[in-house]
């Protein structure tokens, strides 16, 4: 059966399993935790910022996160960026990952219900090639669905190429249309 080939043990043996491991998983979950603290501690001594450092910082400067309501809420650079920015332009959004979306949506006015939205995303799920930068096609993919639906957004589609015969392209998206869906490869 399908189920067999994901769980090949009964439940039992795997509970069995898995509180043998849980001692060993515990001291690699602190080993970690230490590691981390001093690689943080290192760098702020060596004045290291790595690139995933920069974005959490830029997400801390644009929207601190408040421990008393457990939310981030809009800086003052938040808002003068909101207002200096007429249109926050994204190419290859399928290739962004969870904290460049939050860094995004603060820069535009997308967390703010009170006025008109400014962010225009391009992208082609289909070209997502960043998953080892933890790029995230389904941010991509929640817009594309939610604004087909016209929610909080308008989907434009793109289609028309001017650099390909019909006859490529309709032979090309035949193929990949079996391929490439939301169940298979995601």
């Amino acid at each position: 059966t399908q189920i067999g080939q994901v769980f090949p043990y009964p439940y039992a043996t795997a509970a069995e399993i898995e509180k043998q491991l849980k001692p060993t998983l515990e001291k690699l979950q602190q080993l970690t935790i230490m590691f981390h603290r001093q690689l943080q501690i290192f760098k702020a001594r060596e004045n290291i910022v790595d690139y995933t450092d920069l974005e959490h910082l830029t997400l801390e400067i644009l929207a601190p996160f408040n421990e008393d309501t457990n939310k981030r809420h809009p800086s003052p650079a938040a808002h003068y960026y909101q207002k200096l920015f007429k249109e926050v332009l994204v190419d290859e959004y399928q290739d962004i990952n969870e904290i460049q979306a939050a860094i995004l949506s603060w820069l535009s006015r997308e967390n703010d219900p009170g006025k008109k939205g400014n962010l225009f995303m391009v992208g082609d799920v289909k070209q997502s090639i960043y998953a080892f930068r933890m790029a995230e096609p389904s941010l991509f993919l929640e817009k594309y669905q939610a604004y087909q639906k016209d929610e909080d957004g308008r989907l434009i589609i793109l289609d028309k190429n001017f650099r390909s015969r019909f006859e490529i392209l309709n032979f090309t998206n035949f193929v990949f249309e079996r391929l490439m869906d939301t169940t298979f490869g995601e």
